[in-house]
C-alpha cells in the first residue's frame, strides 16, 4: 500500500531502467527519463509521486550503514578480471532496516569453468544487475552468488544490447536469436522493483 506524505505518494526502491509510470499519467521529474511514452528510473532510489503537480521523481537516500555477513545486496557488475568481478553495490537489505540505498564496491568471486575466466564462461557480464549475499567484511567487502536466489536479475545481449529474456530455462535474445550463459537468480525477469521479493529465501 502507498503512503501519502505531504501530497506525495511513496513507492518502493527502483533500479535504472525500471518503468515507474507513463507520460499520460505524470510528468517526468528528477532522476527519470522518458522512453516511448513510459517514464523510467534513471538511478537507484525511491519513487515519489507528487499528486499536486502530477510529477514522478526518484530520490536517492544518503543514509549510511555498515554491511554485515549475510546481508543481501543489489548492484551492477563494473569489471571482470581473473576469476573475480567488481560489483558496484547500490542497495542493501537488512532484516532490521529493510531495503535501503548503499554505495560501496565489493569483490564478487566467480565460478570457474575449464580454466576459462572470460565473460561468457564466468556466468556474468559487465553491466549485469545482480543480487548477492555478503560473505566477508573488513578491509574489503566480498559478495557471493551461491544459492538459487542469488545471481543476475537483469542483463543485456552481449552483441546487440537488447534485454535478454528467459526462454526454456536459458537466457535468449529475440533480436540475435542466440543464447548466453549467466548465473541467474530464481526470479530473473520478475523483479521490477527491489524489495518485491522475499529476501529471506
Amino acid at each position: 500500500m502507498n503512503t501519502n506524505i505531504n501530497n506525495e505518494t511513496q513507492e518502493k526502491y527502483v533500479i535504472p531502467g525500471d518503468k515507474i509510470s507513463t507520460t499520460e499519467e505524470y510528468l517526468a521529474g528528477k532522476n527519470t527519463t522518458e522512453d516511448g511514452g513510459n517514464i523510467l528510473s534513471a538511478v537507484y532510489g525511491t519513487v515519489y509521486f507528487d499528486e499536486s503537480n502530477l510529477t514522478v521523481s526518484v530520490i536517492n537516500s544518503k543514509k549510511k550503514l555498515s554491511a554485515k555477513v549475510g546481508d543481501v545486496v543489489y548492484g551492477q557488475v563494473t569489471k571482470i578480471d581473473r576469476g573475480n568481478a567488481v560489483l558496484n553495490i547500490s542497495a542493501i537489505y537488512q532484516t532490521d532496516k529493510g531495503l535501503v540505498p548503499f554505495n560501496k564496491e565489493a569483490m564478487l568471486r566467480l565460478p570457474r569453468s575449464n580454466g576459462r575466466e572470460d565473460e561468457q564462461m564466468s556466468g556474468l557480464a559487465i553491466g549485469d544487475l545482480v543480487r548477492g549475499k555478503v560473505s566477508r567484511t573488513g578491509r574489503s567487502l566480498e559478495v557471493s552468488m551461491f544459492g538459487k536466489h542469488y545471481g543476475v536479475l537483469k542483463t543485456l545481449c552481449h552483441r546487440c544490447r537488447n534485454p535478454m529474456i528467459l526462454k526454456e530455462g536459458s537466457l535468449y535474445c529475440d533480436n540475435c536469436e542466440r543464447n548466453e550463459n549467466r548465473k541467474i537468480a530464481d526470479d530473473y525477469g520478475a523483479v521490477m522493483v527491489f524489495g518485491d521479493v522475499n529476501e529471506g529465501k
